[in-house]
């Protein structure tokens, strides 16, 4: 078991894909360019709510905390996490495995 630790809204949209949300994270939000550990194909077919932006290590995410400062500190629990996507400022797109597995149809 992986842990990992997110601070903030944990809600992800519907209709949406992992691919949708690292697009608005660049396009929209400038969030500069992704390191997409997944390519487009895949990263389309994963539900967005199936995935979190998380933080490997909780300093990290406490530092993020300090802007929120009215979020709660999460920690996630994965089994067998897959890196979608890493982020400048230390986080992770992330999603089950069998998230992956289930949305290629295997």
């Amino acid at each position: 078991m992986t842990t990992f630790y997110r601070v903030g809204d944990t809600s992800m949209p519907y209709r949406k894909t992992a691919d949708d949300v690292i697009n608005f994270e660049v396009e929209e939000l400038g969030n500069g360019e992704m390191d997409r550990s997944t390519n487009h194909e895949i990263l389309a077919l994963i539900p967005a709510h199936k995935c979190k932006w998380v933080f490997a290590e909780k300093q990290a995410a406490r530092r993020w905390q300090a802007e929120y400062p009215d979020d709660e500190l999460e920690t996630c629990y994965y089994d067998l996490p897959v890196i979608l996507a890493m982020d400048d400022d230390g986080g992770f797109l992330v999603c089950e495995m069998a998230t992956i597995i289930e949305a290629k149809g295997l």
